[in-house]
């Protein structure tokens, strides 16, 4: 079993700020003098996350899976030891209605609820562009 207490400092990467579920939870796991630093910076590219995240030992994050895999891609060529995590959420409904603002239309409100933090061991996204054959008249 890991020792979890020994990570002692983190960094938030989102947009979003920490709940606190979320922070109790981390703290449970990681012990309650664990440092959270929040970035709120958008990024662009996997090196732009290596580089704010350097001296950090735990990373969490909310990206989009092209630079979840970036991200990988740099921690395996420069041996990077973070330890990278994310949020798992639930979706449960509130009882309300709400009006959705594309269509128009009355539907049922939603919300999202922490559940539990998974540690992102690995990441390789196979992924190919989609490519649309012009029509020539």
């Amino acid at each position: 079993m890991e020792d979890y207490k020994k990570i002692k400092k983190m960094l938030w990467l989102s947009r979003h700020f920490l709940t606190k579920d979320q922070k109790d939870e981390l703290r449970r796991i990681f012990g309650e003098d664990l440092i959270i630093d929040h970035c709120s910076q958008q990024v662009l590219t996997g090196q732009e996350v290596f580089f704010l995240a350097q001296g950090y030992e735990l990373l969490g994050i909310v990206l989009p899976t092209y630079l979840i895999n970036e991200v990988f891609e740099i921690k395996k060529k420069n041996n990077w030891k973070v330890q990278i995590i994310y949020s798992v959420a639930a979706r449960h409904e509130t009882g309300k209605m709400i009006l959705n603002p594309a269509n128009g239309q009355a539907e049922k409100e939603f919300a999202f609820s922490h559940v539990r933090w998974e540690e992102l061991v690995d990441m390789q996204a196979v992924t190919k562009k989609l490519k649309k054959e012009k029509v020539i008249e």
